[in-house]
Order: structure tokens, then sequence, then C-alpha cells
């Protein structure tokens, strides 16, 4: 008698496989994870992070009047917006990085027209008086159309860094840069 129920159990499972039952309902979805403290961007970066972001655009007000053949600091006199105190209008040349990180660094220049000289020169100098992003371009040789340029690059700064905006113009006379230059430096990472 046992062997007869040994063989029908096995005879049970030796069957063929019958089609799959449904699936289950899905779990629970699991908590999200932490944020950053307020103002870390190392976690999870969210609008309450962008919103702090470093960032500021200064500006030059009237005409400011460049020499010809000097090197010449542009003095800022106006914020179109400084979300950490980049800009300190007692050093008007100057943006000053807040915090650690990698910067993105913009200018654009305008110079007005002058039919003399071969170039027009824009660069940013840090405070060690190193030149980076350098722009020089060959004058429109006109004495009615403006000459542009645009100076932009990504550099790493400490807190305390700052960056100077620098012009040359060799026309053999003044020229002016056009009033609303614009000298931008946003955070965009942190410092590798």
């Amino acid at each position: 008698m046992r062997t007869k129920l040994f063989v029908s159990v096995i005879v049970a499972m030796s069957g063929c496989v019958g089609a799959a039952g449904k699936n289950g309902d899905p779990g629970a979805m699991g908590d999200p994870g932490e944020m950053g403290s307020d103002g870390d961007l190392t976690g999870a970066i969210g609008p309450a992070q962008f919103a702090k972001l470093p960032a500021a655009e200064v500006v030059i007000g009237p005409d400011t009047p460049i020499p010809t053949g000097v090197v010449t600091k542009v003095a800022m006199s106006g914020v179109s917006y400084d979300t950490a105190g980049i800009f300190d209008a007692a050093q008007p040349t100057r943006l000053t990085a807040p915090v650690d990180g990698i910067y993105l660094i913009t200018a654009g220049v305008k110079w007005r027209a002058s039919g003399g000289g071969t170039q027009r020169f824009a660069s940013f100098r840090d405070k060690n008086g190193e030149d980076i992003g350098i722009v020089q371009v060959a004058p429109v040789n006109s004495a009615t159309s403006f000459t542009s340029e645009i100076v932009s690059v990504q550099t790493v700064l400490l807190k305390g860094d700052f960056l100077e905006l620098l012009v040359l113009q060799d026309s053999g006379a003044t020229v002016n840069l056009v009033n609303g230059l614009a000298f931008q430096m946003t955070w965009v990472a942190p410092r590798p």
C-alpha cells in the first residue's frame, strides 16, 4: 500500500507546468531619500538649493573711456542681480567668489565705432595677476560700426578669489566701451 501512494505522488509532481498566475499588487513606495542640509549641494539638488546658487551680473552705467595702448581694469557701476555678495561697490573692478567651486565667468564687451587701430582685447585677470579667457579681435575699421567681443571661461575659484575684467585698444585715441556692458559670475559646480 505504501508503494502505490508513493507512486501517485511522483506522478503528480512530474506533470506539465501550468500557466503562470496573475501578478500580485505592487508593494508600497519607499520613503524618499534624505536631502542634504539647507544649502548643501552634495545630496540631491532641488529648487531650494538652486535658489541659493551664487550668481551676479554687474554693468557699467554710462560709456566708459578707454585710453589707447593701456591695459585697463573696467570699473562696474551697477548691479543687475547679486545672490551672494559677489560684487562690492568699494572694489568696483572685482567679482569675488563667495564659496569654493567651478564658476562660469562671462563678459560682453562692445566698443564704440573707431576707425583706428588693429586690435580690441578683453580678458579676465585673477588675484594672482594671471590672464584667463583672453579674446582679441580685429576691430571693425569704421567710424560708424561697433566692435563686439564676448569673453567666457569656466574656472575653479576658492572662497575669496576674485576676477577682474581688463580691456585694451590701440586706436591711437580714446575709445569708449558702450554703456550697459555686462560682467557675470555664476557658480556651476562643486570644486573637484
